[in-house]
């Protein structure tokens, strides 16, 4: 087992992967599916933005204002 050695951030932003990847990978491996069939279900629908924090410091900046 390896060691994370890089920069740690507290933040990170970006796009969120799409779980119909893992299933389309799948089934292309099983030969459910051609590749082309493949490409087309890869293709980008709608991206969506995730934050993540990634440390107890990052989780202290956040704050409940409201319960709904």
């Amino acid at each position: 087992m390896g060691y994370f050695t890089e920069n740690i951030f507290e933040f990170i932003y970006g796009p969120v992967a799409n779980d119909d990847v893992y299933e389309a990978l799948n089934l292309y491996a099983d030969g459910t599916f051609d590749r082309e069939d493949t490409i087309k279900r890869l293709k980008v629908k709608e991206l969506y933005n995730q934050l993540a924090f990634t440390t107890d410091k990052a989780l202290s900046y956040l704050q409940l204002l409201q319960v709904i």
